[in-house]
């Protein structure tokens, strides 16, 4: 029975002790071609204590980038994958240059910010008004996506111009009559602006009403005529 002592480091502890003693005992044996059958023996054992890597795409690559590590990189087959550099080994991996652009509020996100700076430097004509008036609209429901809360039309008139570095100055008086508004939408009662505006709705209901008051004077006018079908009923 082989016993090892505490010098004997794993390289690949994932395979164990038996799998890097394989590896070992294959680079002793001096024929090539029995030397490479033995290898791909060793990556399907390899495979097999692993099953669960089948799912990733490049794990036959992988099997022998860890079958040459084991044989700290000595193995000389038939590989049908070239041999991984040995200085790419635990180097670590190339640092992400981040974007330094600033955003002032990430709840509009960097679009909108460009899209305000955009608008502010339009000329000032009617036009321009009318997409500050939109951006408006919309940058009031993009923070209450994000925020599940109402804002005050003077926090977010703030905000604009603080996007548009002052080049944008929205009057609150503008913007007072969107009747789009979360605020407008709770002074009022449900479904009150459709009604009031719709006249077939009202027509609607002034004949509704014409046509109870005709039922209700008929009846008035013919008191007995309910008496006189009952008693036909009995009869």
């Amino acid at each position: 029975m082989y016993e090892y002592t505490t010098n004997d480091t794993l390289l690949l502890k994932e395979y164990g002790r038996n799998v890097q003693k394989l590896v070992e005992y294959i680079l002793t044996i001096e024929n090539r071609e029995e030397r490479t059958q033995k290898a791909h023996l060793i990556v399907e054992l390899m495979k097999q204590i692993h099953p669960n890597y089948k799912e990733v795409q490049d794990i036959p690559s992988k099997f022998w980038d860890d079958l040459f590590i084991i044989s700290k990189f000595q193995l000389d087959v038939d590989s049908p994958f070239p041999m991984p550099e040995k200085d790419a080994i635990g180097k670590s991996p190339q640092k992400v240059e981040y974007s330094t652009n600033h955003i002032k509020f990430k709840h509009y996100g960097k679009n909108i910010q460009l899209l305000v700076q955009t608008i502010g430097k339009m000329p000032l004509d009617e036009k321009r008004k009318e997409l500050e008036v939109y951006l408006f609209k919309m940058l009031k429901s993009f923070y209450q996506a994000w925020q599940k809360e109402n804002i005050e039309d003077s926090v977010l008139i703030e905000h604009i111009r603080e996007l548009s570095d002052s080049t944008i100055q929205i009057a609150q008086e503008d913007v007072a009559g969107d009747k789009g508004s979360v605020e407008n939408k709770m002074k009022q009662k449900p479904n009150q602006q459709f009604y009031s505006n719709n006249q077939n709705f009202k027509n609607n209901k002034s004949k509704k009403n014409q046509f109870n008051k005709n039922k209700n004077r008929n009846k008035n006018q013919n008191p007995n005529r309910n008496n006189n079908n009952n008693g036909n009923h009995h009869k």
